[in-house]
């Protein structure tokens, strides 16, 4: 049977679907900063493809950052943690290791765990610091990696953390 005419897996369109709702839910969060209700929305629809499946990585790690954008910061941490302990090393051509380990730290400052933040955004840190050293005029301070970390350190103060990072520019 020729590609074309064979019926798409349900979860592919489920997916894609999901991704669709996450780029609409995050522009209209950019553009009004007025309403997490669209990353609800996202969480419920992407969550029959967390519990198995072929797209089950993808829909950990969309459903953890739905939740981190919509404020359910203890759905974001637990899908996190499974994230971080079944796939410490990433997975090749999908995602990085420090990509979950920094949207954790992210989380627990957002919770008030300043210290495990901080701990595991230094950790990511240091996982990004290699990709990042390709780059002519990288620098580990000038990063939203580093920022979160410097959030952490001044146990949620985002203002002063901007304060302490500008000085490396």
């Amino acid at each position: 049977m020729c590609a074309a005419n064979q019926s798409a897996d349900p979860s592919d369109t489920l997916l894609g679907a999901a991704v669709r709702s996450f780029q609409n839910a995050l522009d209209a969060w950019r553009d009004t900063d007025a309403t997490r209700k669209p990353f609800a929305e996202v969480v419920t629809q992407i969550a029959p493809l967390t519990t198995s499946g072929k797209h089950r990585l993808k829909a950990l790690l969309l459903r953890a950052e739905a939740c981190w954008f919509g404020g359910m910061y203890d759905t974001a941490l637990a899908d996190l943690d499974e994230l971080v302990l079944c796939y410490p090393h990433g997975v090749p051509g999908f995602m990085t290791a420090h990509t979950p380990l920094e949207l954790r730290g992210m989380t627990y400052v957002k919770l008030g765990r300043f210290a495990e933040g901080e701990q595991d955004l230094l950790q990511a840190l240091e996982e990004f610091r290699s990709s990042l050293e390709r780059f002519p005029g990288g620098r580990i301070e000038r990063t939203n990696q580093y920022f979160w970390v410097l959030v952490a350190r001044h146990r949620g103060n985002e203002s002063a953390a901007i304060d302490e990072q500008g000085k490396y520019y």
